[in-house]
């Protein structure tokens, strides 16, 4: 089986200030890739070549501004002044001078009767939190199960003993 050589010269470049891992390799700022070296790393994904690789390239594989594709004398191999002037969006939207439909009203959203006002408490969120936080939510718990867990995770995490203690007085409550 024989390997296809890619026979458009050019490079792409990285002109951001951030290195990135592309195509299997590390490109650190000004860093460049060949399109002959992105054609073996990917060329049979694209199922293209020439030209038409280049562009799949730059949709797929290399999107954002952060990257210049240029021929083998350092011409961009893409115009940016014709894709610049599509798609501008105006800088500021039209003041319309009009009260718009419910102005003024505050939204608010309908609940469940059986859904209750605060946060779902679950085991994470009493170990995550302070003592003094995790304190009040232990006590507001009711679930025999998200107690348990809550111990067990407590066990396994260092400078929790506060919580455990805590933990093993509510479940001998509940």
């Amino acid at each position: 089986m024989e390997k296809k050589v890619f026979e458009v010269p050019g490079f792409v470049k990285n002109e951001s200030n951030e290195a990135f891992f592309k195509l299997q390799r590390s490109l650190p700022p000004g860093g460049k890739i060949k399109f002959s070296d992105a054609f073996l790393t990917v060329g049979s994904k694209s199922g293209l070549e020439g030209k038409e690789f280049i562009k799949w390239l730059r949709e797929n594989v290399f999107p954002g501004t952060g990257w210049g594709f240029y021929s083998a004398d350092d011409v961009p191999f893409f115009s940016e002044t014709s894709k610049k002037n599509q798609d501008v969006a105006p800088s500021t939207p039209p003041v319309s001078l009009e009260a718009g439909n419910g102005a003024g009203k505050v939204a608010r959203r309908a609940r469940p009767k059986g859904e209750t006002k605060g946060v779902e408490i679950t085991a994470s969120s009493i170990i995550e939190a302070e003592f003094s936080t995790a304190k009040t939510l232990i006590e507001k718990c009711k679930s025999r199960a998200v107690l348990r867990k809550a111990l067990n995770l407590s066990q396994t995490f260092a400078n929790k003993d506060d919580h455990m203690r805590h933990l093993m007085k509510r479940l001998e409550q509940v």
